[in-house]
């Protein structure tokens, strides 16, 4: 999967999976913010990436660190809703926000989500780093919902330079706002 890379390119739409299932993912992606989708407005629900049985996999690399890396990298004011994940989530060494579902969340809407794919750093981070299995980052100064959301992977950070701050979470990474 080639990730979308142009800077402001966004999702605005509705996009409704109807129960479906997009199967054998590979996504190796230097790009900013590295997802299925790169930036939601819009919507995105009733859709299932990978399964129990085939090797789909996410993974990022970028120099900055303020890279986003996930099904829907950065979430703005959008709504994400019945989003199932199985793939492997792999951030590299410039990521800073990993979720399974969303990298970070701006504002918006994550409800009735699952992830079941391992997400697994093994690269010392540039900045902080925040991982988990539904969302890396719920950014203050927005107002996140995030409700009815399951994680059954692991989520593992293995790196030798722990000196970095590193926040590790099952549904979030790190909670910067008032959220609900």
């Amino acid at each position: 999967w080639v990730a979308q890379n142009a800077s402001g390119t966004e999702f605005k739409g509705l996009f409704d999976g109807r129960g479906h299932s997009i199967l054998n993912i590979h996504m190796e992606s230097p790009n900013n913010h590295a997802g299925f989708l790169r930036r939601v407005t819009g919507t995105v629900k009733n859709l299932t990436i990978g399964s129990e049985t085939d090797d789909s996999y996410m993974s990022g690399t970028i120099a900055n660190g303020d890279a986003c890396l996930g099904i829907i990298a950065r979430l703005a004011n959008g709504t994400v809703e019945n989003v199932t994940n199985y793939a492997e989530v792999w951030p590299g060494s410039g990521i800073g926000y990993c979720g399974a579902i969303v990298g970070r969340m701006q504002g918006g809407t994550v409800t009735k989500c699952r992830n079941y794919g391992a997400v697994e750093c093994s690269v010392a981070p540039v900045q902080a780093l925040n991982i988990s299995g539904i969302v890396g980052l719920l950014e203050t100064g927005y107002t996140n919902s995030l409700s009815f959301c399951e994680n059954h992977g692991s989520v593992e950070y293995s790196a030798s330079n722990s000196a970095k701050h590193i926040s590790l979470g099952g549904i979030v990474g790190q909670v910067t706002s008032e959220s609900t």
